[in-house]
């Protein structure tokens, strides 16, 4: 975590003034045989056409006279013509140019049709993913074993992860107070190292989690205290936040802190002085605060069970680490760097089949990456030095990654119509029923124009 490369590079065509839209991308996620082959982010806003086939090397090649992309993978399963992607009206289509070995959309072999945001397109060991983003990023991104990282221990292909974390770069050197949000098992912890290596403070990275802390010594643990304080306080110790001083104190599950505590803490940071527990003279302290949390502060303010004026000491910087289901363009990556801290030596040659790449890649990983972290464990250990298959996994992955039947535009609106009338317009649930992330279900609505509050009992 210590060693950090940071390559600050913005596409010159855009400004902070461009305003995010809907852009078509093709991401090339993973090849099933190479997880250190080169990835790849396409934006295909002014592209019309896309041909995929068999290369020498890997490369993605636009032609502005053309509005033409060639995208030439170096794989043998692949034929010289083997996908053409086309766009007419503002949508996409694909064909296969009649290939012996086939083109996969979702787990089943097809020859032409309409892509939909979310497609998972298969070629050969390469495994692509159709994607519309909201974003301001109209640039490609080409990421191989050399590509030096954003930040330390973070790469990504997704547009506006990729800007966050380059906003993360410029304050992370400032006094400002970093509040990182998102689900449990996103990467928060991650993030916090990254702006403390960022920073280049002289101190240490101080982890503390906030919902470990005892209610009874929570000020003893943060701020230290004295001998012979307490009950059981035989010598003198350092707090927590004592030992972040000159560096970066990273609170995680902040809003797990209790009131008493969260009172403290706040003139901590107003005051930038603790007085341990017992103590009868304060003492300054110097650190950059990292915290982080998956609950909503402001609706705990309103519920008065956080504190508004702390709330305001902890959002200097904001930056939210999206679901892994909303992020699925970075799995290759997220698996790189998995392997590299489940398996060292060996990660370099570990092989993945098809179908479990297909499965991986279908599933909604609803505990995120912390639950990916957990299930390849396992699957490395009893997949030996063989190939990594979907049967490794959990049967729970393995039955959602059944090929579903390929279903027309209509009888796809009719299903969600159907499950959100039959769940009152609860996008969770629908989303769990249909085994996709409930990002996609939004996408799918705003398809289709559908307001969930319409199917919402009154």
């Amino acid at each position: 975590m210590n060693d950090l490369t940071l390559t600050l590079t913005l596409p010159p065509e855009e400004t902070s003034s461009v305003v995010d839209r809907p852009r078509p991308h093709l991401f090339l996620v993973l090849r099933s045989d190479d997880v250190y082959a080169p990835v790849a982010r396409f934006c295909l806003s002014s592209t019309f056409e896309v041909r995929v086939g068999r290369g020498r090397e890997f490369s993605g090649v636009h032609n502005a006279a053309t509005s033409a992309l060639t995208i030439s993978l170096p794989d043998q399963l692949v034929s010289r013509e083997h996908l053409m992607l086309t766009e007419l009206a503002g949508e996409w289509r694909f064909e296969d140019r009649g290939t012996k070995n086939g083109t996969v959309i979702n787990g089943v072999r097809r020859d032409s049709g309409r892509l939909v945001d979310g497609d998972v397109i298969q070629v050969g060991h390469s495994f692509f993913l159709y994607k519309v983003v909201e974003s301001s990023q109209g640039s490609d991104r080409i990421i191989d074993a050399d590509t030096p990282e954003l930040v330390s221990g973070l790469m990504t292909l997704n547009p506006e992860l990729e800007h966050r974390l380059l906003d993360l770069a410029l304050i992370a050197g400032s006094s400002a107070a970093i509040l990182v949000t998102g689900s449990t098992g996103t990467g928060k912890e991650l993030i916090g190292r990254a702006a403390h290596a960022l920073a280049e403070r002289r101190g240490k990275f101080i982890p503390v989690n906030c919902g470990a802390l005892s209610e009874k010594l929570v000020d003893a643990q943060l701020f230290g205290h004295i001998k012979g304080s307490f009950s059981g306080a035989s010598d003198t110790r350092e707090g927590l936040v004592a030992a972040a001083d000159g560096g970066t104190l990273f609170l995680d599950e902040i809003g797990d802190l209790p009131l008493p505590a969260q009172a403290v803490l706040l003139r901590t940071l107003q005051e930038k002085e603790i007085t341990p527990v017992g103590a009868t003279s304060p003492q300054s302290v110097d650190f950059q605060l990292v915290s982080a949390t998956h609950r909503d502060l402001v609706a705990m303010e309103r519920s008065q069970t956080f504190r508004d004026d702390l709330i305001g000491r902890l959002t200097g910087f904001q930056m939210r680490m999206p679901d892994l289901s909303d992020r699925m363009e970075d799995l290759g990556l997220i698996l790189r760097g998995l392997l590299e801290r489940l398996c060292p030596e060996r990660a370099p040659r570990v092989q993945f089949t098809m179908g479990a790449v297909a499965g991986l890649l279908q599933y909604a990983w609803p505990r995120n990456i912390r639950e990916l972290e957990n299930y390849l464990g396992p699957a490395l250990a009893l997949a030996k030095d063989g190939k990594v298959g979907l049967n490794h996994f959990p049967r729970e992955l393995a039955q959602r990654a059944q090929p579903k039947p390929v279903a027309d535009e209509t009888a796809l609106r009719t299903r969600l119509v159907t499950l959100l009338e039959r769940h009152n317009g609860n996008v969770a649930a629908v989303a769990r029923e249909m085994g996709k992330a409930r990002a996609q279900i939004h996408r799918y609505a705003r398809r289709f124009e559908l307001d969930f509050e319409q199917f919402r009992k009154k």
